[in-house]
Order: C-alpha cells, then structure tokens, then sequence
C-alpha cells in the first residue's frame, strides 16, 4: 500500500555490498545478464541469478577478503578490486574459469 515493491534479494547477515555489475562475456555463458556484488563484511563475491523481472540468491565466494569493486573484462574475465589487510595495499584480481 505504500507504492514500493518488497526486495526480490537480501541477505541476513547482511554482505555490506559494494560496487555490482552486470555480467555480459563469454567466459561463462551460463552467467549473462546475472549481476556480481562485491562483498565488504561477508568478504565474498556475489552473484544474483537474474531471469527477467525475477532474481534469486546465486554463488557467494568467499574469497577472505573486502571486495570493493567487480568489473567486467573485454575477454569477459571478472576483475575484482579488494581491500588490502590493515596497513597493506589492495590487490586487483583477474578471474578466469578453470581449464
């Protein structure tokens, strides 16, 4: 009644999501159009299954540390941008599937 639709996704814990985007490449196929969420708190990489209207808790990997930023490769790899340790710099990382 008051004109706002209910989340098709959430989390409890929350994932404290960060930077998203919506994968397009060729790499994994079974992927395209589902959005990547960088986690900071649940220090994963998220995936959203997306069908249409619908969307519906995907893969979580947990990768032990903040992501802050997924990214889209023009070979269709994921790069993530995560947070360094305390006082250690970050890292950007290139995710390919295994051969």
């Amino acid at each position: 009644g008051d004109g706002f639709e209910a989340p098709k996704v959430w989390w409890s814990p929350a994932i404290s999501p960060a930077g998203m985007m919506i994968y397009s490449g060729k790499l994994w196929p079974q992927w395209r159009g589902d959005l990547f969420i960088g986690g900071l708190s649940s220090r994963s990489l998220v995936r959203v299954d997306v069908n249409g209207a619908e969307a519906t808790k995907g893969d979580q990997f947990a990768l032990g540390t903040r992501i802050r930023e997924p990214e889209e490769g023009p070979d269709g790899s994921i790069y993530l941008l995560t947070d360094g340790r305390r006082g250690s710099d970050g890292k950007l990382v290139k995710l390919t599937p295994r051969r």
